[in-house]
């Protein structure tokens, strides 16, 4: 996912992934982001690495806040898959 979803599916402000804080993370080189770098990923929903199985996701943005929550998923809507076939291009909506 390369879009620019930066709220988890509570409504929380995700945390910028150049940042270590407030939640610590191993997410660290290029290779673990679609975008080609931490900086243009911003705070937006990602799934570094499928690192999640239920896809995006990001660290929480709690500064200041009591919540502990390190990390939430993210309400991305799921895409059609394109096919190409004799020339004609099909859209399959996704099974959900």
């Amino acid at each position: 996912y390369e879009g620019h979803i930066s709220n988890t599916t509570s409504g929380r402000k995700c945390q910028s992934w150049s940042s270590q804080s407030p939640h610590q993370h191993p997410f660290t080189s290029t290779r673990f982001f679609p975008d080609g770098a931490m900086s243009r990923a911003g705070n937006n929903c990602r799934n570094p690495n499928s690192a999640r199985p239920l896809g995006p996701w990001c660290y929480v943005d709690s500064e200041g806040s009591n919540n502990s929550t390190e990390w939430e998923y993210c309400n991305v809507p799921m895409c059609g898959m394109r096919l190409q076939f004799l020339f004609f291009d099909y859209i399959i909506p996704p099974l959900i």
